[in-house]
């Protein structure tokens, strides 16, 4: 659909929202949701490709990746025992709502987010944080890229390393 509409969009000014989901990082709550979670990992491939594409022309295109939401379709047959399940895994202990996506979905398609591209928005109230290099003060202390004295908190994720530290960081790909 967003190759088919691209052609007629506005330049500059046209937004493209994809709506991807936790389960492209997770790959998935159980067993069965493979394809799904391929599928909305594919989502993201799509997002990243149209925003190399399409930016340059002044056409922004972004992801939303939301964990559950209640009472929808899709999850409003769950047990009480598996949403009570997913929302104790959720730090801000409840699920995401409709008015939480339109929100996000609004941001991403305002004028306000005309710098923002190639992103994906995460609106999961922190059921999915990629936090795998939190406690490596070490691993970073080796990566030959990175170089922190007395790192106090290291976060890491496929595309950012957040070092918030005393000291020094230099960055040198060399």
């Amino acid at each position: 659909m967003a190759v088919a509409v691209a052609p007629r969009m506005t330049r500059p000014g046209g937004r493209i929202v994809n709506i991807s989901s936790i389960a492209a990082f997770t790959g998935g709550s159980r067993a069965g949701s493979t394809a799904y979670a391929a599928a909305k990992a594919g989502v993201l491939g799509l997002t990243y490709g149209l925003a190399r594409e399409l930016s340059p022309q002044g056409i922004t295109v972004n992801a939303i990746a939301p964990g559950f939401i209640a009472n929808t379709g899709f999850t409003g047959e769950w047990s009480e025992e598996r949403v009570r399940g997913i929302i104790a895994e959720t730090p801000v202990g409840r699920g995401c709502h409709v008015n939480d996506m339109v929100a996000a979905t609004l941001y991403l398609s305002s004028p306000e987010a005309s710098f923002v591209t190639g992103e994906v928005l995460n609106v999961n109230g922190g059921g999915f944080l990629d936090i795998e290099g939190l406690n490596c003060v070490d691993q970073m202390r080796s990566c030959p890229f990175l170089r922190c004295r007395r790192p106090s908190l290291i976060v890491r994720s496929s595309r950012t390393i957040l070092i918030i530290g005393v000291g020094p960081v230099t960055y040198s790909r060399g």
